[in-house]
């Protein structure tokens, strides 16, 4: 039993550093070479930069993240049981190796470095979708549901963009769905290593239907990841640009803004909490809290959805949707505030239900009377508050 313990730990804190490294990795690198702009340059520029630190940082982060990516791999397909976990093992060490070689063997090296590239992405979502089955086997059927979504998401977005030149070249059409298909991969590799820290404690795998005490706790994780990984990126942004305006311009506009460090931030956080609000949304309709709460994940599934497509918006058809996107977010916001509101006065949650009314009603009303460009901010900003307080609230509780 102990040595189960540690090896889900292992496992889960490998993974989960894996996405440390490459995340603060590319953050420092991209940050160092103002030259590089967010959709409009692929990742792997960066590891030819002009500039040292640059260089240093991305293909160092590469390797590193790489060399953790294989040694989870390695563990899974050497200590876990079942044909799907070996399978998912033996992509996950692939996609670490094809990782490290795509720090040693950058842009400079040719076709050689876009196959390992591709080698890379291809075993990751490969050992990602075994992973979906296994989860969904087990009985983790929301975290399982992510995965597939997310993967599925990522497949249409680049086949959207996939375009062939004289019946034989087969290229990719923009560098933003690279750098989205890095981010939900990643995004996705740290929730599996979540999940096997949390069941550390555990025995090879979890069996069960509903909402236990576990599940709840992790839910709530998820929810407060939500709430800060989007606050703090739209932070970010927002001080990054000092030319747009809280209650004059619509949260949308940080997107179209011309300081790049702006739209890498607003998409990061669109992309990234909207992924993460899918999943407590998700979470949120399997509690047995009574049927407002279940309608409210709906909503919250909703907006998940809307904002990562918000995010994919600008790397597809900057300004085409955008604004219709938001409005959609903020309404289902508002909407998912207001049955959280009634499931908690449902349940003699009275605090908590008149201080959701009393947001839901202020957003409402900021949106008929002051105008929409000030109820986006604020609605969003309430929304995702509300989110980590019930995050809080749901790890307490399990």
């Amino acid at each position: 039993m102990e040595l189960v313990k540690e090896r889900n730990i292992l496992i889960g804190l490998t993974a989960s550093l894996a996405v440390v490294a490459f995340g603060l990795s590319w953050y420092i690198a991209a940050l160092s070479d103002p030259a590089w702009t967010f959709g409009a340059n692929y990742l792997s520029d960066l590891g030819v930069s002009d500039n040292e630190m640059s260089r240093l940082f991305f293909n160092g982060g590469c390797i590193l993240a790489g060399i953790l990516l294989a040694v989870t791999g390695t563990a899974v397909l050497t200590s876990m049981k079942g044909r799907l976990y070996k399978a998912a093992g033996l992509c996950t060490m692939i996609a670490g190796i094809a990782m490290a070689f795509v720090g040693v063997f950058t842009e400079d090296a040719g076709s050689l470095h876009f196959y390992i590239a591709c080698v890379a992405f291809g075993m990751g979502f490969l050992a990602l979708i075994f992973v979906a089955v296994k989860d969904r086997m087990n009985g983790l059927r929301a975290l399982s549901a992510l995965t597939v979504l997310g993967v599925f998401l990522v497949l249409v977005s680049y086949l959207w963009l996939v375009q062939f030149e004289d019946n034989s070249t087969f290229l990719l059409g923009a560098p933003g769905v690279e750098t989205v298909m890095a981010l939900v991969l990643f995004a996705l590799f740290l929730l599996q290593g979540m999940k096997f820290l949390y069941h550390g404690g555990l025995e090879t795998e979890v069996k069960g239907k509903g909402m236990c005490d576990r599940h709840m706790v992790a839910f709530g994780f998820i929810a407060l990841f939500a709430a800060v990984s989007f606050l703090l990126f739209m932070g970010f942004a927002i001080l990054s640009d000092l030319g747009w305006v809280f209650g004059t311009d619509p949260v949308y506009m940080l997107g179209l803004s011309d300081v790049s460090d702006t739209q890498m931030f607003f998409v990061i956080a669109c992309v990234v909490g909207g992924l993460f609000t899918l999943l407590y949304g998700i979470g949120a309709g399997m509690m047995h809290n009574g049927q407002a709460r279940s309608v409210s994940g709906f909503f919250i599934v909703l907006m998940g959805v809307s904002l990562y497509l918000l995010g994919l918006a600008f790397l597809l058809a900057p300004g085409l949707i955008n604004e219709y996107v938001e409005y959609c977010i903020v309404t289902m916001g508002v909407l998912a505030i207001l049955c959280i509101a009634i499931s908690d006065w449902m349940f003699k949650r009275m605090t908590t239900a008149a201080y959701y009314f009393l947001v839901a009603l202020f957003s409402a009303l900021l949106m008929l009377f002051i105008g929409y460009e000030m109820a986006s901010a604020v609605a969003i900003a309430l929304f995702f508050t509300i989110v980590g307080i019930e995050g809080v609230k749901l790890m307490r509780s399990g």
